[in-house]
């Protein structure tokens, strides 16, 4: 029979119980009540430990619509869409899929991403990709008019394809880009990032485009 491990009940003192009504972490709040509940009941440890750790863990983030239309979500995973008529979409800390839209308003996303699709008519788009960021499909980043800035991580691979309509557009780790507008002023950039892969699609109608790691 496998060795059984077991895991000793903490002692509680009367300076550890009041730790969960203060923490702010509403998980740290329920062990700390869980912990004393344990101790009083005289809970076996091996119990105990099967209780105290989480076979499965659930985090949910909801956005939050201002009055001005702006859209501000953080520390979400899967998919999330977010869609504006007229205001600035915050995503930070997304963990998966992201799908944003806005009519007239800047963009700002990052996180571990893989698939991105963002859109404004009118302002700039800022999307930071984190360590770990795989893209599973094509990412689509376009603004009718602003600036794009795309960071990636080291060892990040794509087929790149950015083009503006007036401004000038600059990719890390692209040595043999086709580039049209002369080497002050690309208005395109066409490679292989890395090894390549999907498709990388970024689109200004009046702003730079830079892509950086």
């Amino acid at each position: 029979m496998d060795p059984v491990v077991e895991q000793e009940i903490p002692r509680l003192t009367t300076t550890t119980l009041p730790m969960g009504v203060d923490s702010g972490n509403p998980f740290d709040e329920m062990m700390s009540r869980f912990d004393v509940a344990a101790q009083k009941l005289g809970l076996d440890p091996g119990l105990y430990k099967v209780l105290r750790e989480p076979v499965r863990e659930t985090k949910v983030s909801i956005p939050v619509v201002m009055d001005d239309g702006r859209i501000e979500v953080s520390n979400v995973g899967g998919q999330l869409k977010a869609h504006t008529g007229d205001g600035i979409i915050r995503i930070n800390q997304a963990r998966g899929t992201v799908d944003a839209d806005s009519g007239d308003g800047a963009i700002d996303v990052d996180g571990r991403l893989d698939v991105v699709t963002v859109r404004t008519g009118d302002g700039s788009v800022r999307v930071a990709a984190a360590d770990g960021s795989n893209m599973k499909s094509e990412w689509r980043i376009t603004t009718g008019d602003g600036r794009i800035s795309l960071r990636v991580p080291n060892g990040f691979n794509a087929a790149v394809d950015a083009s503006t309509g007036d401004g000038s557009v600059h990719v890390d780790g692209i040595p043999n880009a086709s580039s049209k507008g002369g080497d002050s002023n690309r208005h395109r950039v066409a490679g292989q990032l890395g090894s390549g892969g999907a498709a990388l699609t970024l689109r200004s109608g009046d702003g730079s485009i830079d892509v950086t790691h």
